[in-house]
């Protein structure tokens, strides 16, 4: 995957395929001619200059394919610190939707680790393979189209994350498949979710248990002075974490 930057700053993702590749209203490219090239790297386009560059997490969640609520790129973030995600480990979430969480812990866990996805429905599984394999992840990826209630496959796992309806439900197959010292997080949109998921963590002897909110408000930064911006992005969902101990 390769982002091309207009002259207006506009980012348009292709896939870097050696082939030719339709890249929206730029039309029909030929990628051979990117193969191999430094990033920054000038392709024209009629009279059009563009710049390769490689895209980042927020170029690939912009771009990707969605057909339900994806977990924002701040919250992204939070997740992967609270589980504690590294290259290397083996990590496990429940459910994977469209993708985009996905594609923010598969770039921490190259190149050494893995990511198994347990999705419980098809379209959603599809779509998420898709945005994985346009990404150029799939080789750290595993999912599998099943309930994570009914069980976790691995064992030994670094870290699970949750984002599903019902996540206290999962709590305890989580517990017995992470490795002493591995983390449990969970993702929900509201308080009931997350004192129902504390309670189940209790249960399964799960410690350090806490649960943050995050709202974030751009600045905007002019020559005549500084000012926040008048609009904020505010709740859009909870992160409760713990640690196994023993």
């Amino acid at each position: 995957m390769v982002a091309l930057i207009d002259p207006r700053g506009r980012r348009h993702l292709v896939t870097l395929s050696g082939g030719s590749e339709v890249a929206g209203r730029l039309g029909v490219i030929d990628t051979a001619q990117l193969v191999g090239q430094a990033e920054g790297t000038t392709l024209r386009v009629g009279s059009v200059a563009l710049t390769a560059v490689r895209p980042t997490h927020l170029d690939l969640v912009a771009a990707m394919e969605r057909r339900s609520q994806i977990v924002l790129p701040r919250d992204a973030a939070l997740i992967a610190l609270a589980a504690d995600v590294k290259s290397g480990d083996l990590v496990v979430e429940a459910g994977a939707g469209s993708g985009a969480l996905s594609l923010y812990l598969l770039r921490l866990v190259r190149p050494g680790g893995r990511l198994v996805s347990y999705e419980v429905r098809e379209d959603h599984a599809a779509i998420a393979r898709a945005n994985v394999e346009r990404a150029g992840f799939s080789q750290w990826h595993t999912l599998r189209v099943a309930d994570v209630r009914a069980g976790i496959e691995e064992r030994g796992v670094d870290a699970v994350v949750l984002d599903m309806g019902e996540p206290w439900e999962a709590v305890g197959v989580a517990a017995a498949a992470l490795r002493p010292g591995g983390r449990l997080v969970s993702y929900s949109p509201n308080i009931g979710q997350v004192e129902r998921t504390h309670a189940a963590l209790r249960e399964s002897r799960l410690s350090e248990a806490r649960t943050l909110e995050t709202l974030e408000r751009e600045l905007v930064v002019g020559p005549q002075g500084t000012r926040p911006s008048f609009e904020m992005l505010g709740h859009t969902g909870y992160i409760t974490s713990a640690r196994k101990i023993g």
